[in-house]
């Protein structure tokens, strides 16, 4: 599922997602166990904790290879106390004579929610886990992780256009080059 990169601007992202798209792998293996089925309360708490850090793990992982794009790609890797919706916001919309957007208005508004997720998880408010919430966000994983893999592919792409039409970071300016 991870894409391989032509565009030498993008080839760290592949690592930072293969580990992520591998704990999605484990995630859906177990979630195909129906671990929710019939469980008591106990075995609830655990399901829940375990899916929840899954898809904290991996939103962690997309939104370091968003990190890649921001540096990389645009020059710009946002800092500060906003800089995880930031990033979202920079990503999703087109970055002047550089790259299109890379997020669609529906994978930002889905990262958007991942990302809020992560924020209850990641400062363990594991009593506040509920059972629809923690599967609402599973199914907006599973809706993201392809569409993301599509526009990262799209982005490949364009930054590996070779017809001289899409300007990249990457191309020293050359004074020649202007008529």
């Amino acid at each position: 599922m991870v894409p391989e990169f032509r565009s030498p601007l993008l080839l760290p992202v592949g690592a930072k997602l293969k580990n992520s798209f591998k704990e999605w792998g484990r995630l859906e293996e177990f979630l195909a166990r129906s671990p929710l089925d019939g469980a008591d309360a106990t075995q609830v708490w655990v399901a829940l904790t375990a899916t929840s850090s899954a898809i904290h793990n991996v939103y962690n992982g997309i939104e370091d290879a968003l990190k890649v794009i921001c540096k990389n790609v645009d020059g710009h890797l946002p800092e500060g106390s906003s800089s995880h919706q930031d990033i979202l916001d920079q990503l999703a919309s087109p970055c002047r004579d550089v790259r299109d957007a890379v997020l669609s208005e529906t994978l930002y508004e889905d990262l958007s929610e991942l990302k809020r997720f992560r924020h209850v998880v990641n400062h363990n408010y594991a009593f506040n886990l509920r059972e629809d919430r923690v599967m609402e966000n599973h199914a907006t994983m599973a809706r993201s992780v392809p569409e993301l893999v599509s526009s990262l592919r799209a982005l490949d792409e364009e930054l590996s256009r070779e017809d001289g039409m899409s300007p990249k970071p990457s191309d020293p300016f050359d004074p020649s080059e202007i008529r």
